[in-house]
């Protein structure tokens, strides 16, 4: 290794002398003894020319890498920025939801109560439980894995769904169903079961995280199909509609994390005609198909803006890369 490195040393030398002897251009001028000026006023005319044009193309070639250099630290703020500004334009958005979710709790709150039959009662319980399931199974597997996607949905909006079923619990006096709210703690053994066998199965991958999470959704939407279908309270249709809503926009969510993870999911719950109806849904205010609007990307803000954070880095990477030999390249033969 050292001889490599002699032999090249010597070969910059031998290309250094070679150049100082003819001039500079590597063919010699033909002037005086040996190519050499000498003495020669022409060739010494030639030879400041040279050195002059050479002063010159350095120096342009410096204001041009300056200048990069500063377009790139501009195209970083100018990112940063950007990247800020969605963070902040998310909250709000967030912020605004709650507002009105919050409205449309206290109008149902203190609004005329309805009959309620035995079986929306039921339905009542189990949906209180169920979006627990969610909830504490989204929580965990964040706290394992890390996507913000887990812990976006469970804070911004499943611990919002139990308060929402928890309305109507007070509204119609009924039990609540979940009187601990420890994360993992159920009071029925079909949900504790459930929430262990969830949890087991998640903790195996992240592709296999984010498929319970699309189990729990596609559960969720099959259990609140079929209860629209037979319930006639208009509190509880509103709810459990906002509920649904919800589950659609989570399945979509979990759904491109699972492309992005190299995974596949077949619905276990709902038809797949209804399932591929679901991904491909708009955005809606009612979670109906809703032509023109985009879909709500809110709960992988954080994901999203990770994925691309670490693609910039990966350009800057390469773009340091290139820059380290174009410095050598010039250490070498800038001199010329």
């Amino acid at each position: 290794m050292k001889k490599d490195i002699l032999i090249l040393g010597a070969g910059i030398l031998l290309l250094a002398n070679s150049t100082m002897a003819f001039g500079g251009d590597g063919q010699g001028s033909g002037h005086g003894n040996g190519g050499g000026c000498r003495g020669d006023v022409t060739c010494m005319q030639e030879r400041q020319d040279q050195n002059k044009n050479n002063r010159e193309f350095k120096s342009q070639r410096g204001n041009h890498e300056i200048k990069n250099g500063y377009e790139e630290e501009e195209e970083g703020e100018r990112h940063s920025y950007k990247k800020e500004n969605q963070s902040n334009d998310v909250d709000d958005d967030h912020a605004k939801k709650e507002a009105k979710c919050m409205q449309e709790m206290d109008d149902i709150k203190n609004g005329e109560k309805y009959g309620l039959s035995k079986n929306e009662k039921e339905y009542i319980s189990y949906m209180r439980e169920e979006e627990k399931i969610a909830r504490d199974v989204y929580l965990t597997l964040y706290k394992k894995w890390g996507l913000k996607t887990f812990n976006n949905i469970a804070t911004k909006s499943e611990q919002r769904h139990m308060d929402m079923v928890k309305v109507l619990i007070d509204k119609y006096g009924l039990e609540d169903s979940t009187v601990d709210n420890t994360v993992g703690v159920f009071k029925t053994k079909e949900f504790q079961d459930l929430y262990d066998d969830l949890v087991v199965k998640g903790s195996k991958s992240l592709a296999d995280a984010i498929k319970v999470g699309l189990t729990i959704e596609d559960l969720d939407i099959y259990d609140l199909d079929r209860y629209l279908s037979e319930t006639k309270n208009p509190d509880v249709k509103n709810i459990f509609q906002k509920l649904n809503k919800g589950s659609f926009n989570h399945a979509q969510a979990f759904k491109r994390q699972l492309d992005r993870n190299g995974g596949t999911y077949e619905p276990q719950f709902v038809s797949v005609e209804r399932w591929e109806e679901i991904l491909n849904m708009p955005k809606g205010d009612d979670g109906k198909p809703s032509h023109g609007k985009e879909v709500d990307r809110e709960y992988e803000s954080g994901d999203n803006m990770k994925d691309e954070g670490h693609e910039r880095q990966e350009r800057n990477k390469r773009q340091e890369g290139k820059g380290f030999f174009e410095k050598v390249w010039n250490f070498l033969f800038g001199w010329i």
